[in-house]
């Protein structure tokens, strides 16, 4: 089976001080990209059932459309299909950790 993970991006959340890495690959036939990721604290330790919360925002400091949450699993990875963006849009992914 092919690996669907081509590169990496290194995103901060801005709640709780967590990082997630996201890969993201373009399904150009169906409009669609698929965003893979996996969620660690500031100590680099995974996360498991983190909040994942998906925002479409009409540029990179522009105002946010909520999309919806995922959640991380036992090894702290997330995914989501998502539509391709055109012109400024772009999707911002805010971490939220469960209360201990």
């Amino acid at each position: 089976m092919p690996s669907y993970r081509p590169g990496t991006r290194l995103v901060t959340s801005t709640v709780n001080a967590s990082t997630t890495t996201a890969a993201s690959l373009a399904l150009s036939d169906w409009n669609r990209t698929i965003v893979i990721g996996t969620v660690t604290d500031g100590s680099g330790n995974l996360l498991t059932n983190a909040g994942v919360e998906v925002k479409r925002r009409a540029s990179a400091s522009g105002a946010s459309t909520y999309l919806g949450v995922v959640f991380t699993d036992t090894n702290g990875e997330y995914g989501v299909s998502l539509p391709i963006l055109s012109g400024t849009q772009v999707y911002a992914f805010e971490v939220t950790t469960p209360v201990s």
